[in-house]
């Protein structure tokens, strides 16, 4: 809890929006608008595969929720949230998501993203 404070107490509000953007790269409605696009304007095989490696490590990320079922800590939030905490559904699937697109895609600035964006 103290590394969270100490974390909160360099909190902006530019740092809260750009973090809360950055959040947004981990969450299911990103999913739905990028995955179809990367299948109509990318590659349909890599698409394909990306949604086949995704969609297991989501349905394996609430399956593990709901047998631990560890409460979130109170009195830390920036944005309410419901459900579970552990394991985190936004770092594993930013995880999969972006480890994906840098070994599919096999290009050098993916790969730079994709660790960027697992990063933060």
């Amino acid at each position: 809890m103290y590394l969270i404070e100490w974390m909160q107490s360099f909190a902006t509000p530019w740092l809260t929006l750009f973090f809360e953007a950055v959040t947004f790269l981990g969450d299911e409605p990103f999913y739905i608008v990028v995955l179809p696009m990367a299948y109509w304007i990318w590659n349909r095989e890599k698409a394909t595969a990306l949604i086949y490696i995704l969609l297991p490590s989501l349905l394996i990320n609430a399956l593990l929720k709901e047998l631990i079922q560890a409460p979130r800590p109170l009195g830390f939030e920036l944005i309410v949230q419901d459900g579970w905490s552990f394991p985190s559904g936004h770092a594993q699937g930013s995880m999969t998501l972006w480890l994906s697109i840098a070994l599919l895609a096999d290009r050098r600035w993916t790969n730079w993203l994709a660790g960027v964006l697992i990063f933060l």
